[in-house]
């Protein structure tokens, strides 16, 4: 049988921590864009012609007149009849 060689080794100290590095400078800001120009104005469309006028209607004739219809005569007069005397009254409540 072979022999099998061990060997220890020591292990050192855990180094420090590195320190933190310096932050980063904020990048310089874009420049605006140009502004873009303004289009064109559209032009103005045709005017629509005007219609034609409506003719105008037939006049109609007036109507016929109608005549005045006959006056009637008034009515005879008649006299006034005679005065009829007053009767006598009779008694009320006379019992028998």
């Amino acid at each position: 049988m072979g022999s099998v060689l061990i060997q220890l080794v020591a292990v050192g100290p855990v180094g420090p921590v590195s320190p933190v590095g310096p932050v980063s400078p904020v990048g310089p800001v874009s420049p605006v864009g140009p502004v873009s120009p303004v289009g064109p104005v559209s032009p103005v469309g045709p005017v629509s012609p005007v219609g034609p006028v409506s003719p105008v209607g037939p006049v109609f004739p007036v109507g016929p007149v109608f005549p005045v219809g006959p006056v009637f005569p008034v009515g005879p007069v008649y006299a006034v009849g005679q005065v009829v005397g007053v009767g006598r009254g009779v008694q009320v409540g006379q019992g028998r």
